[in-house]
């Protein structure tokens, strides 16, 4: 069966369209899992393949590392293994892999804007070639429906969510915003995350003052699906605990369950368990 057939049996496939009917999307707990301490430059970002199977770590200096991993979403040096290294423009605060790893759609956050690379082998970026680049210094995170055709993403302007419809799929060129939350509680946005139907997001960032040596997740939901000015804030804020300062680019896992963070002060990288 071809990505194209896996993609039309839709949320039947948990792999390419998953339900998330699962106890994540709730940020009422979160426990530490895993850390990894990169040994190169200072780490921008840390984020995962669609499947969960690959992580690649953004440096400053513009090095993107891939390390394959023997677990779905198991990070720990145990782990993981270097496969390979290339150099960028800048470091990423933000990689969206599509679902069948042809694409991947990375945050210049020095430059203000989004670069889209063409992969022509799955999830390998040293066959990375870009495609073209889309310049915005407002919006600063996406997550994607499974099919593309929409998302929920974060503008840092004005500290808002914003429903994005996009009419040709994953395609930054095509995007038209069709609604905005009030403003969130908190202003720097550094992980996004949102379930297949569209009703809870995860907001998780930087906290603690001048040198962001806490990180924070919260939880909403939307009361109308997709739609961002139904946004409801749900519970209290949870602050985790780390070592290090001046927390990065991250990521929520597509089944709402994990979310990778990084400090760049000790070049460490967290995966955390989000349950209820």
């Amino acid at each position: 069966m071809n990505y194209q057939q896996k993609m039309r049996l839709g949320a039947a496939i948990n792999e390419f369209c998953p339900s998330f009917e699962t106890e994540g999307w709730n940020a009422s707990t979160t426990n530490l899992l895993y850390t990894n301490t990169d040994d190169g430059g200072t780490i921008r970002g840390a984020f995962m393949s669609y499947d969960g199977m690959t992580m690649y770590v953004s440096e400053d200096d513009g090095d993107l590392k891939t390390y394959a991993l023997n677990a779905k979403n198991d990070i720990s040096a145990d782990s993981t293994t270097h496969v390979s290294t290339v150099t960028l423009d800048s470091g990423l605060t933000e990689m969206i892999f599509k679902p069948d790893g042809s694409q991947v759609i990375c945050k210049d956050e020095d430059n203000d804007r989004w670069l889209v690379y063409d992969l022509s082998t799955e999830n390998d970026m040293t066959s990375a070639s870009l495609a073209y680049t889309y310049e915005t210094e407002e919006l600063f995170l996406l997550s994607f429906n499974c099919h593309g055709t929409k998302a929920i993403g974060f503008n840092t302007s004005t500290n808002v969510l914003q429903t994005i419809i996009f009419s040709v799929p994953y395609d930054l060129r095509t995007l038209t915003v069709t609604s905005e939350s009030n403003a969130l509680n908190r202003s720097r946005g550094r992980q996004l995350g949102v379930s297949a139907d569209g009703s809870k997001v995860l907001v998780g960032g930087p906290a603690g003052g001048d040198e962001y040596e806490e990180q924070y997740l919260q939880e909403y939901e939307l009361i109308t699906p997709w739609v961002a000015s139904s946004c409801s804030t749900v519970g209290d804020e949870q602050i985790l605990e780390h070592s290090g300062k001046w927390s990065r680019g991250g990521q929520i896992s597509r089944d709402g369950l994990k979310m990778i963070t990084c400090m760049s002060e000790d070049d460490t990288i967290y995966m955390w368990d989000i349950t209820n």
